[in-house]
């Protein structure tokens, strides 16, 4: 359907008279590389860096450390509790 042909959202409820919220899409250019960096950012923090460097086919693990292994501090909160918390 052309964007002159879709039906116009409504400015009010019909049954309540109240002005109506409609979200609008936000387009997003997504690229395989995009696609790629996200599969590798949750690999690194999910599965670990040995396992992300094989599944990205890099031949050294300082690749996948240097564009892959950017922390934030929910992943360094994370790793604290891992390494010093109960159990």
């Amino acid at each position: 359907m052309a964007p002159s042909q879709e039906a116009a959202a409504p400015e009010t409820c019909s049954p309540c008279g109240k002005a109506t919220l409609w979200s609008k899409p936000i387009p997003r250019h997504v690229t395989f590389h995009g696609t790629r960096h996200s599969f590798g950012t949750a690999m690194v923090r999910r599965a670990g860096m040995a396992v992300a460097q094989k599944a990205l086919r890099h031949s050294d693990v300082r690749l996948t450390i240097h564009t892959y292994g950017h922390l934030d501090d929910g992943d360094l909160r994370d790793g604290i509790a891992k390494a010093f918390g109960p159990g």
